[in-house]
């Protein structure tokens, strides 16, 4: 289906035409005829008819440059420019950098976690979902970043270290004290173990390392 000019001595009329097959030669069926052509300019009329048919076509705009065989997709960065703005108003990037400072990654780290949370809030899921939904996104980034990726960032995020805590260990190890009794100080009662008492730990991670910095 096709727009064709039909010339009527001095007129120029525009007409909706399609190709058919009538006895086995192809042939023009005319569907309608629009209109003189001087009309149709001077109301822009084929301008609000363009328009109009343009929002049923994700190629229209590449056709109408004039691409015979366009190669196009849509995507969308709406919710990607809102969020990005955020992370780095509240220096994530900077934070993730600075902590990823002395390790060697060999993919962006900080893109792959930024894929993630971005993710999460737009929708939710698993990050192999997250793979298959940033398609439809315009990130910064992440057009690199493999599933593997984004497991590997997920397993150093969550990675923790544990560290001592030592005034609850020393309260730990001391006995309590007899109720009654008028001492200022208490002997601690020798164990038979050579151990000794069993140090308290509390797990500090990146995640506290991240707080911290917010």
């Amino acid at each position: 289906m096709f727009v064709r000019l039909k010339r009527v001595r001095s007129y120029r009329y525009l007409q909706l035409v399609e190709s058919i097959r009538a006895d086995d030669k192809p042939r023009q069926r005319v569907l309608a005829t629009l209109g003189r052509v001087e009309e149709l300019q001077a109301e822009g009329s084929i301008d609000a008819l363009v328009s109009s048919l343009s929002k049923f076509s994700a190629n229209a705009l590449a056709l109408i440059a004039g691409e015979s065989h366009p190669d196009t997709q849509a995507v969308t960065i709406g919710p990607v420019l809102i969020f990005q703005r955020l992370w780095q108003r509240l220096k994530l990037d900077q934070i993730l950098h600075e902590l990823l400072r002395e390790r060697h990654f060999a993919f962006d780290v900080e893109r792959a976690i930024f894929l993630s949370v971005l993710h999460r809030i737009c929708c939710g899921g698993s990050d192999r979902h997250s793979h298959q939904w940033k398609g439809d996104y315009e990130i910064a980034g992440v057009s690199q970043l493999s599933l593997h990726h984004s497991y590997r960032a997920m397993a150093w995020l969550g990675q923790a270290e544990p560290q001592k805590d030592k005034p609850a260990a020393e309260a730990a190890a001391q006995p309590a004290p007899v109720e009654g009794t008028q001492t200022s100080a208490v002997v601690p009662a020798k164990s038979k173990s050579t151990r000794g008492p069993t140090p308290i730990y509390r797990w500090h991670g990146l995640k506290d390392k991240i707080e911290k910095s917010l």
